[in-house]
């Protein structure tokens, strides 16, 4: 029968130690290698530390605990600036479906007639860079109807209340004859 030989990494990652607090260092060292090969970042940041303050030194050629220490702390700045990544991606969906409640709750408000109200909603939609669907009206446009309908009542209210103040005038003028 062929001898079988040991795996080539296996057989790279363990040298032979002369002293306990050598062959612990070696194998808290294949511990750490290990465990990053598995992804299992902390755990292979406290193994290598383990092999660093266990004074491990690798044969020639394979990378040093403190090589290999940095790789992880690399991988897990990888790792946190994709959380962060994902998290803004979150953060920017959430965004868009609060401003497109907010957009269609302004375009119920203003088909009831509350304008002060739908112009509110319109206004956090636009701040929020809220986007319609091709048909639809941006913001900008009900919130300047908006104002022309206010600026149109507001005129109406002024013309009517002149009316109402000429006929009292008038009315009293009347009387006094």
């Amino acid at each position: 029968a062929a001898p079988t030989a040991a795996p080539a990494e296996a057989a790279a990652v363990t040298p032979p130690a002369a002293s306990p607090q050598q062959q612990e260092g070696a194998a808290a060292y294949v511990r750490a290698n290990q465990q990053y090969r598995d992804g299992n970042l902390d755990a292979a940041a406290a193994s290598v530390q383990e092999a660093i303050d266990a004074g491990y030194t690798p044969r020639a050629g394979e990378q040093t605990p403190k090589q290999l220490h940095t790789r992880i702390q690399a991988r897990q700045q990888t790792q946190v600036l994709q959380a962060a990544q994902r998290e803004r991606e979150m953060d920017q969906s959430q965004q868009r479906e609060q401003a497109k409640a907010l957009y269609t709750l302004g375009k119920t408000q203003y088909e009831k007639g509350d304008y002060e109200q739908a112009r509110v909603n319109f206004q956090f939609a636009q701040d929020m860079n809220y986007k319609p669907g091709l048909f639809q009206d941006a913001p900008k446009d009900y919130i300047r109807r908006i104002d022309q309908k206010q600026a149109a009542l507001a005129q109406s209210r002024a013309e009517s209340d002149a009316k109402i103040a000429k006929a009292k005038a008038d009315a009293e003028a009347q009387a006094q004859k």
